[in-house]
């Protein structure tokens, strides 16, 4: 759709925008999200942020992104990640 978000088979993408604040939820095999301009995407069972790695997800887990002000926060079922050196 125009958001950049390309549900697919197993995959589910919620987008959610409050005052000030804008986010995603993703969860599945491979899935895509825009974020604020942010590109979030899971895809071969890791988490990126506009290319950069967040680490290892599995399909069941969720992904949460959120993009406030000056804020950019990722977290994995309920936990912050931050990004791989």
């Amino acid at each position: 759709d125009q958001d950049g978000n390309a549900p697919m088979s197993g995959t589910s993408v919620r987008s959610f925008s409050t005052a000030g604040c804008s986010g995603a939820v993703l969860q599945g095999e491979r899935a895509t999200a825009t974020v604020d301009g942010d590109r979030v995407e899971l895809r071969d069972g890791t988490v990126y942020v506009n290319g950069r790695s967040y680490g290892a997800v599995t399909p069941a887990q969720t992904v949460e992104y959120e993009a406030a002000h000056d804020r950019r926060i990722l977290k994995v079922d309920g936990k912050v990640r931050t990004p791989q050196r």
